[in-house]
């Protein structure tokens, strides 16, 4: 995966901190398991309430992206940790948002891309994906006490 600053004006002025994409050798986007390999990303360390918005409202974004770039762009949240993010978007009822990805240093670390990112549901379930098609969920574990 390459890793750019947004530098589009058509996504820029949004305020995501970059786009990563995975390029086929003639340099277009990578299609794997019937998904492009692209997403807009926001390393979410400090707690700032724009990110935890942009999750809240993804699905008003990415419309407003697929009518300037012509395609869905899936979005990619760094979090601190899985508890952190199940407590977060519990206080602020927000879990369940459609097309977003989370996942951790720690988890970017190992080495298939489809394990380190996850979602969560509304009981506190972490769920990863068995491919890039980022459809077909595993089932993790329960976090406990939110």
């Amino acid at each position: 995966y390459s890793i750019s600053p947004i530098r589009a004006e058509k996504i820029a002025p949004l305020g995501f901190d970059a786009y990563i994409r995975k390029l086929t050798p003639a340099g277009k986007v990578m299609t794997q398991d019937n998904r492009p390999q692209e997403f807009i990303l926001d390393i979410w360390l400090d707690g700032r309430l724009s990110v935890l918005h942009k999750i809240m409202y993804y699905h008003n974004i990415e419309r407003a992206l697929k009518a300037k770039l012509g395609r869905s762009i899936a979005y990619l949240v760094v979090v601190p940790d899985e508890r952190w993010i199940n407590k977060t978007l519990a206080l602020y009822d927000a879990h369940g948002a459609q097309n977003v990805f989370f996942t951790t240093i720690v988890r970017l670390e190992g080495e298939k891309l489809n394990e380190a990112l996850f979602q969560l549901d509304g009981l506190g379930t972490v769920h990863h994906f068995s491919n890039m098609g980022l459809k077909e969920l595993v089932y993790e574990r329960r976090i406990k006490g939110r």
